[in-house]
């Protein structure tokens, strides 16, 4: 019974993907009219007034905006924070020494590495 409807899924995706995938490609004028469309939807919208506002944590922090390892040696690499500062460490993640504790701004972007050189470029 399991087996058949593996069997039944398997056809399903595949022959839903080989339709989609022979679908021609819409016309110029096809998508000028259904962008038309959306934008009328948009604005005649009864939600359309009402802004959104996230209900989650009202303070984001711990997200990693970037992670840069050594290509020679995997052990060595950077962490940067959105919010949190740039980190290193040398022994596979077990100690992270703080590299931004005395800059004026904590906030990382993102980062690159050159190892020949040592060089960390950091956009705040």
């Amino acid at each position: 019974m399991l087996l058949n409807r593996l069997i039944l899924f398997t056809l399903l995706l595949y022959s839903s993907h080989f339709l989609i995938a022979q679908n021609p490609a819409s016309s110029g004028k096809e998508r000028l009219d259904n962008a038309m469309k959306r934008a009328d939807l948009r604005k005649n919208s009864v939600v359309g007034g009402l802004s959104f506002q996230s209900i989650g944590p009202t303070v984001m922090s711990g997200r990693v905006s970037d992670l840069e390892v050594n290509p020679n040696d995997p052990t060595q690499f950077y962490v940067a924070y959105a919010s949190g500062g740039l980190w290193k460490t040398e022994n596979n993640g077990r100690t992270f020494k703080p590299l931004f504790d005395k800059e004026i701004v904590m906030t990382i972007g993102d980062i690159a590495v050159d190892w020949a050189r040592n060089t960390i470029w950091v956009g705040t």
